[in-house]
């Protein structure tokens, strides 16, 4: 379990921009707004080198220089109990 201010600057920082109805799975401007990081999206999709980019993440995870979220797209996942149009933090590997 993480510290408890988390919770509490999240509620906050959702009341403050209208509440928690957002739809989208893309965390980016929030992750500006709550720590001044300009952010990377990284698509898996069109010209992703796997082993290149894990490594690149990894190190910067191992150094603490990187916040990794990870966005759900439109279809549901009720198996792992995802929440389409929904991000997700990475705590821990």
């Amino acid at each position: 379990m993480g510290p408890a201010w988390i919770p509490l600057l999240l509620k906050g920082y959702f009341k403050a921009h209208g509440g928690y109805s957002l739809r989208g799975s893309n965390p980016s401007p929030d992750v500006r707004t709550l720590t001044g990081w300009i952010p990377e999206r990284i698509g898996l999709r069109d010209g992703f080198q796997r082993e290149k980019e894990w490594r690149r993440v990894k190190d910067a995870w191992d150094r603490g220089n990187v916040v990794v979220t990870l966005g759900t797209g439109s279809r549901e996942s009720s198996g792992e109990g995802l929440v389409p149009y929904h991000a997700y933090a990475v705590l821990g590997a």
